[in-house]
């Protein structure tokens, strides 16, 4: 499915990411609950968060022997 995100060229809306999910052979209704789940939301946006908070602009994003250091 990651792959399939990466690649597509159109901009995303549900009905496509729907299409994809079914296309990639997931398991539609655990797809579908997952999207509704709020602990899983909440999970994506603290990712999301702490990625900005670290410099993320952007994804994919590697870091190569970084070291965390306070600031």
């Amino acid at each position: 499915m990651h792959q399939a995100l990466f690649t597509h060229t159109a901009p995303l809306s549900f009905d496509s990411v729907l299409t994809l999910a079914l296309t990639a052979g997931l398991n539609l209704d655990l797809f579908l609950s997952d999207i509704h789940d709020e602990s899983l939301n909440d999970r994506v946006w603290t990712d999301i968060e702490q990625g900005r908070l670290i410099g993320v602009v952007s994804t994919p994003t590697l870091f190569v022997e970084t070291l965390m250091r306070d600031q």
